[in-house]
């Protein structure tokens, strides 16, 4: 499936104010570049081999009388990236739900996880607005004209955070040039990815 944005990660963030968010962060590095993931979740990303790291990234959104903390940090490299983003929300115990998400078994286990394409142009690199894709631009990985996306997504257990993994390899003829042996590859990356965290648990 095509896409021009990433809905269910892009939505929260228009119409809303955003300010840095210096003195809290869900995300670090430690002294090797391992990723460690806090707050709602707690995880270690152990950083893959050949790429670079960023991060984190801190903002505070605000929606109406709602107040998010965002972070997000990421590895890459030319064609690669891997980000991690993790949002709390000062609303009501239970606002944000998994109900309505996919379930996939992945590396053993279930996961709230899909897989898509999704197309980028220059403008919307630039232009967006949007701190996750302003993230992505900053790298200077190549997404255009497209990247095939796994997202992994998490809900705390009171309904006021989540949490993301996506995975993005860059199409250089775009999505409809992707051949089913490069689909497999990726499932197969994204597994030994999953595989390397739950190793590090």
């Amino acid at each position: 499936m095509t896409k021009r944005i990433l809905c269910a990660t892009a939505a929260l963030f228009c119409m809303i104010a955003f300010t840095a968010a210096a003195d809290q962060s869900y995300i670090g590095f430690d002294a090797e570049g391992n990723m460690l993931i806090s707050g709602p979740f707690n995880a270690i990303v152990p950083r893959p081999d050949g790429m670079s790291f960023d991060g984190p990234v801190n903002y505070r959104p605000s929606i109406l009388d709602e107040e998010l903390t965002v972070s997000i940090a990421g590895y890459y490299a030319d064609d690669l990236l891997l980000i991690a983003q993790v949002e709390t929300t000062d609303a009501a115990l239970g606002t944000v739900s998994k109900q309505n998400l996919p379930t996939v078994e992945i590396a053993g286990r279930e996961h709230k996880a899909r897989k898509f394409c999704l197309n980028f142009s220059q403008d919307e690199m630039e232009n967006s607005g949007d701190p996750l894709i302003e993230f992505i631009a900053r790298q200077n990985v190549q997404v255009i004209p497209a990247v095939i996306v796994w997202q992994l997504l998490d809900i705390s257990e009171d309904g006021t955070g989540s949490g993301q993994l996506l995975l993005m390899r860059h199409l250089p003829d775009g999505c409809d040039a992707m051949t089913s042996e490069f689909k497999v590859d990726f499932d197969n990356e994204f597994e030994q990815l999953l595989a390397s965290i739950f190793d590090a648990e």
